[in-house]
């Protein structure tokens, strides 16, 4: 029997949980909302790189990426909290003919949904990064807009504004919920709409999502600040500025199919290793830097490539967003909160991410998975 009622409970303290919870009240401060939580430290939005792009394969990421770069952009006016988002770009190159060819359907599948994408030759390649070696570099392209921004304080952010418009927060694990409830280690709570957005965590409920571990790594060195995210489009070997440092990701990834909630991932060894080998040969300098700082977190992964957003049984799903949960937080908190109060999504049309969607990971529709 429930001893406590809502009118919407969130399953996940995350950045996409607390997304929702600040824009379902910023819509109508009479609801009564409650996100659980049992490790807000481990969320996955605290240990990435912080990067914003809409240089997506896919349409509907491109959607969901150029919302949230709106959102961002107002996000301290709106929010009221400070969180470093810089556009500075996002520099995508290719050493081969093949990758050529991908970058540019991808920059004209982005600019047909409004992202401005640009592609470079060489010699403005190497005007805008003097300090790479482009020697093999065949293709370049530039998505202006883009950016990165601080991914702790965007949750902490609307993790504030939301309970300071009343939200409450429990710090409990999720053991079992459905259409008009859940259930923790401590309490049973009715609601009249129950929202899962436990990330990495959601096979525990029955979603095709696996946990998937990414290292990060920051070296002490400086780089110009106006310095776009650079990816080698190859291999998914990543860097950009950050402060009096340069943070890197990139290299192999490694589902994991712990269920413990209360450790951080562990990292690899062969991690670092692995990644110098791309990160020396575009920029020389860095085989005299001092080791790094490496961590590493999870992506919420599905087979087919795509988040699950959704009704599912009654509950509304929002999870399995890949390494993309910071990038569309704000677009998937607007979008869930039109669901919910309004009947249907009013921003974005969510068919290609419907979680009942049968799932074939041969049908990978984003080719631009970093």
């Amino acid at each position: 029997m429930a001893n406590e009622r809502f009118d919407v409970v969130v399953a996940g303290g995350g950045v996409i949980g607390w997304s929702i919870a600040w824009h379902l009240l910023r819509r109508n401060q009479t609801l009564s909302v409650c996100v659980f939580d049992p490790t807000p430290h481990f969320r996955s939005s605290d240990r990435g790189a912080g990067g914003v792009r809409s240089f997506f394969s896919s349409p509907i990421n491109v959607r969901l990426s150029l919302l949230s770069i709106q959102k961002y952009l107002r996000f301290r006016a709106e929010v009221g909290w400070e969180i470093d988002f810089n556009p500075r770009g996002y520099l995508v190159y290719s050493r081969h003919a093949q990758g050529e060819k991908q970058l540019r359907q991808v920059a004209e599948n982005c600019a047909l949904e409004g992202a401005s994408t640009q592609m470079l030759s060489i010699a403005e390649t190497s005007a805008m990064v003097p300090f790479l070696n482009l020697g093999n570099v065949m293709s370049a392209c530039l998505t202006a807009s883009d950016g990165t921004l601080n991914g702790p304080s965007v949750v902490k952010g609307y993790e504030n504004a939301a309970r300071s418009l009343g939200a409450h927060y429990y710090p409990e694990r999720v053991v079992r919920l459905d259409s008009k409830s859940l259930s923790t280690t401590q309490r049973e709570v009715a609601a009249e709409n129950v929202i899962l957005a436990t990330g990495h965590w959601s096979r525990l409920f029955g979603l095709p999502v696996r946990a998937e571990k990414h290292h990060l790594a920051r070296i002490q060195a400086e780089i110009p600040a106006q310095t776009p995210m650079i990816v080698d489009a190859d291999t998914g070997f990543h860097f950009r500025p950050d402060g009096a440092h340069v943070i890197i990701g990139g290299g192999s990834r490694r589902p994991e199919d712990s269920e413990d909630f209360s450790k951080i991932p562990e990292v690899s060894p062969r991690w670092w290793p692995s990644v110098q080998p791309s990160l020396q040969e575009v920029w020389p300098e860095s085989v005299n830097f001092a080791p790094p700082d490496i961590w590493s977190g999870y992506y919420a992964v599905t087979p087919d490539g795509h988040p699950l957003v959704g009704f599912r049984d009654g509950v509304f799903v929002a999870t399995g967003f890949g390494g993309h949960g910071v990038m569309h937080a704000p677009a998937i908190g607007q979008i869930v909160a039109e669901c919910i109060l309004d009947g249907n999504s009013q921003s974005i049309d969510l068919s290609a991410l419907d979680p009942n969607r049968a799932q074939n990971e041969s049908d990978l529709g984003e080719t631009m998975v970093l």
